[in-house]
């Protein structure tokens, strides 16, 4: 999913292999579909919306889609025209685990790409050079998979990031300095569905949420606090 608060819409891919894409209205609380996707959702697929209620001067009419699952592809998405362009391919093939972010006031011509599948590889997608380079960061040591996930803060420009399935630790990623580092460890396990990260504000604070995932039971939804 992509919350997209110009138009007060949250974009939706299918995934399971799928090909359906929608948006839901906050303000009716209704869906709509539009234009199928190119290529089937499923393992580690993931879209980023460049909007211009979180970065002036932002495309507001682009969204970006990667199948992943083995593919290599890239989309983008015009809202306005309601079609997909093929852009430049990743270096290899994205898997399980991928996912894209858009640090907007770090980079706002970037999208940063976990690859997945195992991988330690991270790329960086260049929006105004339709372009990829490897993004270098320490330690490189650990393999994403099924169940990373990522959410960007955009007040201190960290990433932070599930590792894999089966883990219990959130790490976060000093964009500036390319620095890993652990953040916190969650009671028990996430699982695969752990791919639910949010940042958010309550009376002034800011928390980490982390949803476990509906594999193993008990269920859960976790909130870490954030300190600077």
């Amino acid at each position: 999913m992509a919350l997209d608060p110009s138009r007060g819409r949250i974009w939706a891919i299918q995934g399971n292999g799928g090909t359906g894409f929608a948006y839901y209205d906050l303000s009716t609380q209704a869906w709509t579909s539009v234009a199928a996707l190119p290529a089937a959702s499923s393992w580690g697929s993931w879209i980023v919306h460049t909007c211009s209620a979180l970065k002036a001067g932002a495309n507001d009419d682009a969204i970006y889609y990667a199948p992943a699952n083995g593919s290599s592809a890239l989309y983008r998405y015009s809202v306005s025209g309601n079609s997909f362009t093929a852009l430049a391919s990743a270096p290899a093939s994205l898997s399980s685990g991928s996912v894209g972010v858009w640090p907007y006031n770090w980079d706002s011509d970037k999208i940063l790409v976990i690859r997945g599948g195992g991988t330690t590889t991270m790329y960086l997608y260049s929006i105004s050079g339709n372009s990829w380079s490897t993004y270098s960061y320490r330690p490189a040591f650990f393999g994403f998979g099924t169940g990373t996930f990522a959410v960007y803060d955009p007040e201190t420009n960290y990433v932070y990031i599930n590792l894999n399935e089966g883990y219990r630790y959130i790490y976060r990623l000093k964009l500036e300095t390319g620095e890993l580092e652990p953040f916190a460890r969650t009671p028990i396990a996430y699982s695969r569905e752990a791919r639910r990260l949010a940042i958010v504000k309550v009376d002034g604070r800011k928390f980490l949420y982390v949803f476990r995932g509906y594999e193993y039971s008990p269920y859960a939804v976790w909130r870490i606090p954030i300190f600077y």
